[in-house]
This record gives structure tokens, sequence and C-alpha cells, in this order.
């Protein structure tokens, strides 16, 4: 690429970059608080509100390390607490990871290189969504990258790099020794150390970081056999082994405080993904390094130009230097040995996250098979066909770049790839949370996203919290009005159902909603039962109503109407049904209506056994803006599956239960 320079400066590559970063600044900056913190989120807030004694117990009992923590603790005291804030640190290293990835690509193959991949880095939206997370994988992969760029600059110095060549066919002659300069000796000290010192910041970012050493640790193998060949230079490569090697045992020794609490807790910490087939789980991994997370919804043909371009940068021309190969591998072994690391530890699509540093990765090596296709050598020289090779470089990075961009808006407005909404969650109970009420979340890490957004007197339980369980239900219980579930990942933290079973059998469920991947379940704890009404009303061929009960026939506006209803079946039954519950007022207009399964989904009629009287539990919510008069309480079962066909009872579809006069 030719350049205007400026005092000897190239800066149109350099105007090139400063694009590209307020680029990806505008697009990771974009609705950067647009979101609610999710889970993980609201743990790192609450990881930087603690002081250091606080902060190291509470991380080695999970699988966490205090870097991160640590700097956004320090980052908030300049930059304060809101989402803006918080998420802005990981856009920094966003930008970061960007101006290595340039930085690689320039001293690896070329500038073109380095910018293609920069370009693909800035649009790819795995990036950008990290980079919109108060989560610390966004350091972790500018701390990758920037450990790539030092590692590339261990083993060659800039005289032996041979940047930016004009054409890969006919690069500079090759220096004699990788260790020496003109009258120079290879800084051993400084960029072993440097290097030393920014992996030890890596793995205390988070152990993932130690697929990026791994990879280091190949490439060094790799380097070394090249240099093996060559006699002059194959005594003062092994002083490069050696200064390799004390760089590393550094970071073990600096590492090695929580390295044992680190291999256990990674050893005793269960894995709650989902098995993926292979070929399946190799799909996913390709599309989010070489388009992002949104791949499914904006690869379009990219797929065709991602393919040629990775195929192309695996090429090696003849003329190129004789180490040229390992300098070639230095992006596929990045990216092979992370993912390969990560299949072996079967982490599955939960944690992809953990591959954001390999995403720097393909992006370069991508950008090799852009730099390689502009220099591609044409035998004939005329006009049309002379600049074939760069027309066809520049066409490829349109399109991808184009497809890339298409991830922007499913990014930002498609519900599929929302973070789960707490800050609705907690507006949600505040508006309806009243004295002697209570609210519950179903693990203790819910307190620091929860208490983020959740500002009231109604007490808060985090539970379980290590006191009997059973015993503080049946306390919340008997204390409260009205409780209010929310439930995330309640089957790893509740694996016996002690919480939801105990209010759906002690309690009235109001309503269950989904906030994204957040149950909001209300209940209403029980009334007294003045009269218990016999039935044995019968719903289709084996359901009985043997006996239903109100909480009263008459009850005021915004209040709580219970109904509790005793059923038996006398077959099995092979169809789930879903029990309604509505109140029409006296032109047969519904006004309120409640539909669940059984024993708030607990007591599946697919699991009655014959001649069991399953007690089931429902509460409808009477509007605020209902008109006082008489209503009709109506209720019946209709099939959970296709949500329309009602049983017939009697020579109806519904049953009357009570006349209710709204006050």
């Amino acid at each position: 690429m030719r350049s205007l320079r400026l005092g000897g400066l190239k800066i149109l590559p350099v105007l090139m970059m400063l694009i590209l970063l307020l680029l990806a600044a505008a697009v990771r900056f974009h609705q950067l608080e647009a979101q609610s913190f999710w889970y993980d989120e609201g743990v790192t807030y609450g990881h930087s509100q603690r002081t250091l004694a606080e902060l190291i117990p509470a991380l080695q009992s999970n699988v966490h390390v205090p870097a991160y923590f640590g700097l956004l603790a320090l980052y908030e005291d300049f930059a304060g607490s809101s989402e803006f804030a918080l998420r802005s640190l990981s856009v920094l290293f966003s930008l970061i990871s960007i101006a290595f990835t340039y930085l690689l690509g320039k001293h690896l193959y070329g500038t073109i290189a380095g910018l293609a991949a920069a370009l693909f880095v800035t649009l790819n939206t795995f990036s950008i969504h990290y980079a919109q997370e108060a989560r610390m994988y966004a350091m972790l992969a500018a701390i990758g990258t920037a450990s790539m760029w030092v590692f590339l600059r261990f083993w060659q110095p800039q005289s032996t790099l041979q940047t930016s060549p004009s054409n890969p066919r006919h690069p500079h002659p090759p220096t004699p020794s990788p260790l020496r300069r003109e009258g120079e000796r290879h800084p051993l000290f400084k960029y072993g150390l440097a290097l030393g010192i920014i992996n030890i910041i890596g793995i205390y970012t988070h152990f993932s970081y130690a697929l990026v050493m791994l990879a280091q640790g190949v490439l060094a193998i790799l380097i070394l056999l090249s240099y093996a060949t060559d006699k002059q230079v194959r005594r003062e490569a092994g002083k490069l082994l050696v200064a390799y090697t004390l760089a590393n045992l550094l970071t073990v020794l600096v590492f090695l405080p929580w390295l044992f609490t680190a291999i256990y807790r990674v050893s005793v910490v269960p894995n709650y993904s989902e098995a993926t087939p292979l070929p399946e789980m190799l799909a996913i991994i390709q599309g989010w390094l070489a388009v992002g997370n949104t791949y499914l919804v904006n690869t379009g043909n990219a797929g065709v130009i991602i393919y040629f371009l990775l195929v192309f940068g695996l090429m090696l021309f003849p003329e190129q230097q004789p180490r040229a190969w390992w300098r070639m591998l230095l992006p596929v072994v990045w990216v092979v040995i992370s993912v390969a690391g990560y299949l072996y530890m079967e982490l599955y699509a939960r944690y992809l996250r953990f591959l954001l540093p390999a995403q720097i990765g393909l992006a370069l090596w991508l950008g090799r098979g852009v730099w390689l296709l502009w220099h591609l050598p044409v035998r004939e020289n005329r006009p049309i066909l002379k600049y074939m090779p760069q027309l066809a470089a520049v066409v490829a990075v349109i399109m991808l770049a184009g497809n890339l961009a298409g991830g922007l808006t499913p990014l930002y407005e498609d519900p599929a790839f929302r973070r789960d909404n707490y800050r609705g969650v907690a507006r949600a109970i505040l508006q309806e949370a009243q004295p002697g009420d209570s609210v519950i979340i179903s693990a203790p890490g819910l307190r620091d996203v929860f208490g983020y957004y959740y500002d009231s007197d109604v007490p808060l339980y985090a539970l379980p919290d290590g006191t009997d369980l059973t015993t503080k239900m049946q306390t919340i219980i008997d204390e409260s009005h009205q409780i209010f579930a929310v439930l995330y990942g309640n089957t790893e933290q509740d694996p016996d159902g002690i919480i939801e079973n105990t209010l759906n059998q002690q309690t009235y469920q109001i309503s269950d909603e989904w906030w994204g991947d957040i149950r909001l379940v209300r209940y209403v704890t029980p009334a007294n039962f003045e009269d218990v009404i016999a039935s044995d009303a019968q719903f289709g061929t084996s359901i009985t109503l043997e006996a239903y009960a109100l909480s009263s026939e008459s009850i005021k506006r915004g209040d709580v109407l219970q109904v509790q209803l005793m059923w038996k079946t006398d077959a099995t039954l092979e169809t789930r049904y879903k029990v309604f519950v509505q109140l029409l007022d006296e032109n047969g207009v519904l006004v309120a209506q409640r539909d669940s399964e059984p024993g708030g989904g607990k007591s599946l009629t697919t699991d009655w056994q014959v001649g069991q009287t399953i007690t089931d539990n429902h509460a409808l919510a009477i509007p605020n803006t209902l008109e006082s008069g008489a209503y009709t309480l109506i209720m019946g079962l209709y099939d959970a599956n296709d949500g329309t066909q009602r049983l017939p009872v009697n020579t109806s579809d519904s049953l009357t239960i009570g006349n209710i006069q709204v006050e």
C-alpha cells in the first residue's frame, strides 16, 4: 500500500486505523446502557463494591480471579457506577484489542493484513456484544492480543520482522540472526519480562487465558524448529528458549498462590451446559469467531468469502523467506489450539465467551488471506488484468464487512440477543409490592444484580442462604401477605425444588411471567376458607372435581381471589391439561383470567395417580380498573398442547363456581 508521508510517517494507514477505531467506538458505545445488567454483570458490580480482603475469599469460592474486578473498582472511582460507566471499561479494552490486532497483522504480514483484520474485529458482533458487557472478556481479548504482539517481538525483533513488505513474493533479505540487530543484542530481558508480566495479568483476568499461553507454547516449538535448521542461529535461538522459559516460570510463580485454588474450583464446579454434537458445535464456533453471535441472521453469502480467504491465508509463495511458514501459522495455531482446548474441557455453547481472544486469531487469518490476494501475481501486465487481484481483495473485504455490519441491527434490537431484564423485573415488583409483602430471589448471587435496581423496605430474601431452607420458607410465608419470587438458575441452586414446591403447596400462585431467562412468580398466602363446596363435576371421561373453595364471594378491586380445587382421576392421563379460572361481567365478557397447569406447574395431569386427590391452588388478581358490581367466576380444563380444546363438563365447556361481588 503506497502511503502519504509526513516527516517519515506513513499517515494513510494511520488515518485509516483511526477511522476504524472511531467506528469501533461508535458501534460499541451505541445503546451501551439501553439494556439491564444481567446476572453475571450484577456479580461484577457486587465484586467491585468489596474491599480486597472481602473480594479474595469471594472469588476463591468461584471460578474467578481478581485482576478485572480490582481494576473495575479503581475505574469506578473515576467513572461512576452507572450501567454506561461500568460497561465502558470493556469498550476501552475492546478498542485496545483492535489496535493490537492491527499491529499484529502489520508486523506479521503487512499493513493491508493489519487493516483488514482490524476491520473484521471492529464489526464482529461477538466482539461488540462483550464490549458492551461489564465482564472480563473484552479485557481477556485485549491482554491476549497484546501478549501475542509481545510474543512476536520477543522471537523476532523489528529488524527480522521486515514489517509491511510491499509484496510477499519479494521480501527483504532476512537478517542472519534472530538475536542481533545492527551492533545490538536482542533485548531478551525487556521483551521476556514484558511477556511474563502481560501473561500474569492475563491469567489473573480469567482462567481461560491458559489457552492463549498454550498456543504460544506450541508456536515457540514451531519457531525453534525453524531456527534449528540454521547453524548460524541455533545457539542463539537456545538463549531465546531459556529466556522464554524463564518468562513463563515468572508467570507461574506469581500465579502460584492462586494455582491450586484454580485447579480445585475448575475440577469441582459442575458444567451445567447441555452437550452439543461436535459437528454442530464446530459450526457454532466458526460462526461466532468469523461473523459473531448473530451469525445465523447475517452470514448470508459471507460463508463462501470466509472459506476463500481462510484457504488463501494458508498459502506460501516460494520466494518468501525460509522461516515465513511459522508466521503464517501463528493465527492458525492460535485458533486451533484455543478451540481444541475448549472442546477438550467440554464447555459447549454456554461458555463461548472464553474464545473471544481466538476471534482475533481468526481475523488475522482472514487478514492474511486478503493480503495475499492483494499481491497475487498476474502474468499479463495489461491494465485490465494488472489490478484484478487488488479489485478482488477489495470486493471480498467490502462484501464480508457488509455481512458483518448486517448483524448490528439484530444485536441492538432483536429480543433473541437481549440480556435478562432485571431492571424491568425490579420495577414490576416495586410497582406492586406493599408493606407486609416479601421478595425471594432464588440464588445469593442475584442479590447483587437485583439490589442494583431494587430500593424498597419490602424485605428481600436470597435463598438458599445456608440456613434450613424448609424452616426459612415457612417463616417467610407466615410473615407475608404476598410473595414475589424471582427464579433464575434455581435448578442449580435448589435442585430439590424446595422453594417453588413449598410456595405451590402452601400459597396461591397469582401470576407466572418469563422475562427472558428469569421467572417472576407472584404468590399470595392462603386465606381462611369458610366453606368447601362438594362438586363431583366430571371433566371429560376421567377427571372429577371433587370439591372447591373460594376465599370470599366479596372482594375489593386490586385484591386477590383465591380458589382451591380438589381433583381426582380414575384413569392414567396421557394429556397435559391447564386449568383456567375466569371472571366474567354480566354480559359474559372476560375481565380477569388465570391459566396454569395444576399446582403451579408442579402437579402435571400426566403425573396424577389413579384415585389420588390433587389439591390445586389458584389466585386471580382483580384489576384496579374493574367497576363495582356482580361478576361470575368460571373454571375449566383445556389441552395444554393446543391451547384451545376444552374438556366438556356437563353440557358446557366450563363450570360456574361462584358469583363474586367486586367492591
